[in-house]
């Protein structure tokens, strides 16, 4: 019986931390939104169900344990499966986020969720066929209970902040193999040797993972870590644009870099956006004294506050980047505050922030609750009466729904507001800048930026949006 609740209590954790293991796989190309978590939750739904019928039906049948190895063996072989084949989702990127990300989900997680549920009724079928009871039943309810709670509190709490996706996807397959070996042992004791070779999918995971989807063409992988919040890449490459440098940059997916650094000529700003920035700050504040950047980065805007001697604050919500920021990107400041932006900003003195820099983007999804009416009330009680709001979004010039819908959401607290792009494309994905203040925002001319002008949209709070885009 013993062994009947172990394959029970296995089976339940690696169920739940093969759930939370799913949000990491699906953020670097969907982020971590609302339907991001529905598709999760749907697939896991569907393939609990699913898993659940088929495995009982076939409990009472008489190959009824050829089928629990066979169970087994599709978990252990999809679940390696996953990392491998995950890059697959950059295919998806093109569809809409909500079907994008529930088609992803269903292809990567459904066949092993179906798997790993039909082992359930199977083996509490054979558990029970030893001694029923209603105690029996209880027991095995309760140890597959804990096996989830388990999965679920090691898995969020331990494994994902300090080990890599390929380790965790590798130790849920050796935990499969585990199990397949205890069971096989019990059932055909002499064919037990016969498994142990399955070992060898624990390496499935490793095989063309980061880099896959990670490198570009003529970038090269140096680096991973892991945190609570992202899978931190960095990559290196001997050119930009044509130009020749050592060249390295901060990548939480796919999708885009964080920020970057040429190694040969450290204080030039790489990216387009971040010169604005640097631009903006410099030309339209006179007396800035304090600096408020939310979003870290590679450091870039902080170090450059940092060196003109301003009072500079960073909020940056993840170590791993911090400190990352500082062992690869050469930043050496120590005005970085981790935790969450919008709490730091909160604990601020009102009107005593000159500049206050939004740049929290993880790919190409900024987090909601820095996009809400009630945060831009915040942000508007901490600037001072001349100080100015720059926000990065990233987004397009026609049609594009989340953008307008923050920029009237600034506008909605703010009285002046100015908004700024860097291609005329109208249809072109970009960096865009939003300027706001109490006071009025004088019309300079930039050196890569121009004035532009946006549709009016909805108004974002709290309790109420729409948009698959916000985290």
């Amino acid at each position: 019986m013993i062994l009947y609740y172990t394959l029970a209590f296995v089976t339940s954790f690696i169920y739940m931390g093969f759930e939370i293991a799913a949000v990491r796989v699906l953020t670097p190309y969907f982020g971590s939104t609302m339907f991001t978590w529905g598709a999760i939750i749907s697939t896991f739904l569907t393939g609990s169900t699913i898993g659940y019928w088929f495995g009982g039906k076939h409990a009472d049948r008489s190959n009824s344990q050829v089928m629990v190895i066979l169970y087994l063996s599709i978990a252990m072989i999809t679940v390696a499966a996953v990392p491998m084949v995950s890059p697959v989702l950059n295919s998806l990127n093109e569809l809409p986020n909500n079907i994008g990300v529930l088609l992803g989900c269903l292809l990567l997680f459904l066949v092993p969720n179906v798997a790993l549920s039909a082992i359930v009724p199977a083996i509490t079928k054979e558990g029970l066929s030893l001694s029923f009871s209603g105690a029996q039943i209880g027991k095995f309810h309760t140890i597959s209970a804990v096996g989830s709670i388990a999965g679920t509190i090691l898995v969020t709490f331990w494994l994902l902040p300090a080990a890599s996706l390929e380790v965790i996807f590798a130790s849920f397959t050796g935990g499969l193999v585990i199990a397949l070996i205890l069971y096989i042992g019990l059932k055909f004791r002499r064919k037990m040797v016969f498994v142990l070779p399955s070992f060898a999918f624990c390496l499935l995971p490793f095989l063309q993972f980061a880099e896959s989807h990670i490198n570009a063409p003529g970038t090269r992988l140096i680096a991973e870590e892991s945190s609570a919040y992202h899978n931190v890449y960095i990559v290196e490459s001997e050119e930009r644009n044509g130009i020749p440098g050592e060249y390295r940059y901060m990548q939480f997916g796919p999708k885009g870099y964080q920020g970057g650094i040429n190694l040969d000529n450290p204080d030039e700003v790489l990216f387009k956006y971040a010169r604005h920035f640097q631009e903006v700050g410099d030309n339209l504040i006179t007396d800035m004294e304090r600096v408020f950047i939310v979003g870290h980065g590679v450091g870039t805007t902080a170090r450059h506050y940092e060196k003109l001697g301003k009072d500079v604050i960073t909020a940056e919500i993840d170590p791993v980047v911090v400190d990352m920021s500082k062992k690869y990107f050469l930043y050496e400041g120590d005005s970085v505050e981790v935790g969450d932006g919008r709490k730091l900003l909160s604990k601020q003195l009102d009107h005593s922030i000159d500049y206050l820099v939004l740049d929290a983007y993880s790919n190409d999804v900024v987090p909601f609750h820095l996009t809400t009416r009630e945060f831009f009330d915040i942000t508007r009680q901490k600037l001072s009466h001349n100080g100015v709001l720059a926000m990065n979004v990233i987004g397009k010039l026609r049609g594009d729904e989340v953008l307008e819908a923050i920029h009237s959401t600034i506008a909605n607290q703010f009285p002046f507001v100015r908004v700024y792009a860097s291609a005329e494309d109208q249809d072109k994905l970009q960096n865009i800048t939003i300027l706001a203040s109490h006071s009025l925002i004088e019309q300079k001319e930039y050196s890569e930026y121009f004035e532009v002008k946006l549709n009016p949209g909805e108004i974002i709070t709290d309790s109420s949006t729409k948009f698959s885009r916000l985290n």
